[in-house]
């Protein structure tokens, strides 16, 4: 299953504004393999949007419960808003899926 997750802080927790938090997320951002594996989860892409406050990852894994402990040792920010959602590749077999759905629906 393939997890979108948004991470955002604001600029009172930046860990770019608190030396002292950077050491322990440049940690965790080395480690992010490490840290997937142990949790059973495939990190696919992370993305930053750092003006914003914002980074975003690309998952796969069993569960959301996977991802969370993945979450809570690799985004080490306090006052972060975390936001996962289960998300589809649209391929043949989604847009298969979809007509089929649409075909059942307005036969109904």
């Amino acid at each position: 299953m393939l997890f979108h997750v948004s991470l955002t802080h604001d600029g009172a927790h930046c860990p770019g504004w608190h030396p002292e938090l950077m050491p322990k997320v440049l940690e965790a951002w080395e480690k992010r393999e490490e840290i997937a594996q142990r949790h059973n989860v495939k990190l696919h892409s992370i993305m930053t949007a750092a003006p914003e406050h914002l980074d975003f990852l690309i998952a796969e894994a069993e569960s959301p419960a996977s991802v969370a402990m993945l979450l809570s040792e690799y985004w080490p920010i306090e006052a972060a808003a975390i936001d996962v959602k289960a998300v589809t590749i649209i391929d043949d077999q989604a847009l298969a899926l979809f007509k089929q759905i649409m075909g059942q629906m307005a036969a109904s």
